[in-house]
């Protein structure tokens, strides 16, 4: 059973904003192959197709998204190995996504949550760019909550989302992680 988890803030005032990339991947998805999340339990919403995967995004805040897929790994009996989460990247341009597994979570506090109560950093994840941040007179908190500029959203939805929809494909359909990074990493 795979499990694909898109990170974000759940209430609707934060749909737009650059931390809901992981909302807006997965959303994309749902929307290309007819998925409703429509089942809801362990602090999140998710749509379950018989032994093969998970598709899903936590109801908790961004950084207590560990809760949820802690609680759905366990009752599923889910691998860690068989886990994708989808974020966002402040350190990576719009249009742009990094496939990692096993590296830090570059300050991000919704991967840092997962990664405390997995007790692991071994997670494959697609970050998706959403500017880069410059330290300025914004805080990161605020940068982040901030609503994506009209062409970056369109940016992420008719380029970066068609993107994170073949990887996840790949992904359910037991490609090597691997050949997924070589397939879709930037040369």
């Amino acid at each position: 059973m795979k499990l694909i988890v898109g990170l974000g803030n759940y209430p609707k005032k934060y749909e737009k904003t650059r931390h809901n990339a992981g909302f807006i991947a997965v959303d994309a998805y749902c929307k290309t192959h007819e998925i409703n999340l429509n089942e809801t339990k362990f602090n999140g919403v998710f749509a379950k197709f018989k032994n093969d995967f998970i598709i899903a995004k936590p109801l908790t805040l961004m950084n207590l998204s560990g809760i949820f897929i802690e609680q759905i790994i366990k009752f599923y009996q889910i691998a860690i190995e068989d886990i994708l989460i989808l974020c966002d990247d402040i350190y990576t341009p719009v249009g742009q996504i990094v496939l990692k597994e096993d590296s830090s979570s570059g300050g991000h506090n919704g991967l840092n949550n997962i990664f405390d109560l997995l007790h692991t950093q071994k997670i494959k994840r697609i970050k998706i760019g959403v500017g880069i941040y410059q330290e300025t007179t914004i805080s990161i908190i605020d940068y982040v909550l901030q609503n994506l500029s009209a062409n970056d959203y369109t940016t992420i939805t008719q380029q970066i989302c068609p993107l994170t929809t073949a990887i996840i494909d790949d992904f359910i359909n037991n490609v090597e992680w691997k050949k997924i990074v070589q397939k879709y990493s930037k040369k």
